[in-house]
């Protein structure tokens, strides 16, 4: 799902466009996973409501209060399950 600024009326922090993206999966942003690597992305994912995992690409661990840490997208790591996908994340 992809959601972009032209999508929206208010950008992050505002969880405007997390909250857009759950609905367009017919989802509970509780139920959703967002991946953010901005102090300001962080801050959405967590307004609206998802679990947050924070890419250590661009800002130190002290700026950015998720769920989880990663350093990047190679600590995720995907399989397929009979009816769902699943992810295997490394943290910190």
């Amino acid at each position: 799902m992809l959601v972009s600024a032209d999508d929206v009326n208010e950008g992050k922090p505002n969880p405007e466009g997390y909250m857009m993206a759950a609905r367009a999966l017919s989802a509970e942003p509780g139920d959703c996973l967002v991946f953010e690597d901005s102090p300001s992305g962080v801050a959405a994912g967590a307004s609206a409501g998802a679990r947050v995992v924070a890419l250590l690409t661009t800002s130190p661990r002290a700026e950015l209060p998720a769920d989880l840490w990663i350093d990047d997208l190679r600590a995720v790591e995907p399989h397929a399950g009979d009816e769902a996908l699943h992810l295997s994340v490394g943290t910190l």
